[in-house]
Parts: structure tokens; sequence; C-alpha cells
């Protein structure tokens, strides 16, 4: 897995394809770039698709980032390091705000949005907060369950497991403080990039009607329910989010 040194500090990242609009797949938090492996599996071979570790997360090192503005710094030194001028931003939940960021604070780089599981203002639960302090590996056993809608495949429950568990609970906790200070929703209609909004219907930690506020607000965006899944849809249906970022891919 290559790494590159950036502005930002080291970035660990795999890169799929080499034509088309580049693609950059960002992460939630507590995550890493496994958790977009089936969807970028599923999509079409002819596209250009970089996935990567966020600072503190999978294989890149040092420390977190404790805002979304943080970690949007850190996705901005990577495109710079990839002499990427622009690209689509794929995010998941925080992944999700931090592509919001950047269409907002640096939207010369962007060229499209794909939004997963994600709003335009993020709200965390407090006991989320206070447990992931207290008692990380018990937190983490209450949130996994949480995440995921009724007929989840075991593999995909634990993917997202592992990755919570190997973070170190600081960065994690920075994750969930930086989730809970982002509220960009008045903003939304600033942004004119294509977008799409993709949410299980049975998301409870960003429940669906987010996304229809998310998708409303934006001034160029599709929404896709994706029917039996919960928050972690992009393991639970691949095929239908590979779908969904493939359309806005085309446009």
């Amino acid at each position: 897995m290559p790494m590159v040194e950036t502005a930002e500090g080291a970035i660990a990242f795999i890169v799929r394809g080499t034509d088309g609009v580049p693609a950059i797949f960002v992460h939630g938090a507590g995550g890493s770039h496994r958790l977009w492996g089936p969807v970028i599996a599923a999509l079409p071979k002819t596209g250009r698709y970089y996935a990567i570790d966020l600072p503190g997360h999978g294989r890149s090192p040092g420390a977190g980032r404790r805002t979304i503005a943080g970690y949007g710094a850190a996705v901005e030194a990577f495109l710079d390091s990839q002499g990427l001028e622009r690209a689509v931003i794929i995010g998941h939940s925080m992944g999700g705000a931090i592509a919001l960021w950047l269409a907002l604070e640096r939207p010369a780089c962007v060229t499209g949005l794909g939004l997963v599981g994600t709003s335009g203002r993020l709200r965390v639960p407090a006991w989320l907060l206070s447990g992931i302090r207290a008692e990380p590996g018990q937190t983490i056993a209450q949130l996994v369950p949480l995440l995921y809608g009724a007929q989840v495949d075991p593999a995909a429950r634990s993917a997202i497991e592992r990755d919570l568990r190997s973070v170190a609970p600081e960065i994690l906790e920075g994750d969930y403080l930086a989730c809970a200070g982002f509220d960009v929703l008045d903003r939304l209609g600033e942004i004119a990039v294509a977008a799409a909004v993709v949410c299980g219907a049975g998301d409870r930690m960003a429940p669906p009607e987010e996304s229809e506020l998310l998708q409303r607000r934006l001034g160029n965006a599709t929404l896709h329910l994706v029917e039996g899944a919960g928050h972690m849809v992009m393991l639970e249906d691949p095929d239908a989010v590979a779908g969904a970022l493939a359309r806005l891919l085309e446009r």
C-alpha cells in the first residue's frame, strides 16, 4: 500500500484505474480506506479511484484532527501530492462532512460530491462522546449494532468494528468531536457542483430525513435511498452505492 508525504503529514492510500475524472474516497469516524473496497470493486473499471486513510487511521501515521476543517486540509494536501487540481470527493459520514467542507472552502478543487450516510450537520449522542473517553471498548460494543440494518452480513459488520477498535481512543474521540462541531446547513445553497446523496433507509446515525434535507438544500443533487441498509450502506449494499456513484461520475 503506497504512502505519500504531504504538507499535512504522511497519508496511506490505494488507487485503482488510470482513466477518467479522479474520485477521492474518504472514510468516516474511526474508519479506513478498507471500508470503500466493495464499492470501488463494483464501479466501472474505466475510472480512477483513490481511497485514503485519514491521519491517524488505518496505515496513516500521526495524530488525528479534532475539526472537519483539519481533516479537510489533509485531503486537500493529498490532492496536491498527487498533482490533482480537481476531483470528485466521495465521503461517508464524517467523510461526507469533509467533502462538503472542501466544496465550500476549496471549491476550485471539487468537481462533484458523493455524500453517503451523511448530512449538512452531524449529531453525536452525548453517551457516545462521554463513553469513548471513559470506556472505549464497551462504547464501541454499544455503537456497532446501531450502524447496520437488520440483515447485515457478519463479514460487513466485522469490518467497521475492526477499524473502530484499531484506532487510538483519543483519535476516535477527536473524530466525534469534529462531527459534533459540524453544521453547514445554512451554507449548502452555495454549492453548485453535482452531488449524489446516498442513505440507507434504516440509517439510525444519519437518518433519511437528514439526507432528504441535504438533497433539498443542495443546488444540484439526487437522492438515493437504499432499502434494508443502515449507516454502513456502502458495506451492506455496495452495488447500490456504486450504481448511484457511477451515475454521478458519468455526469
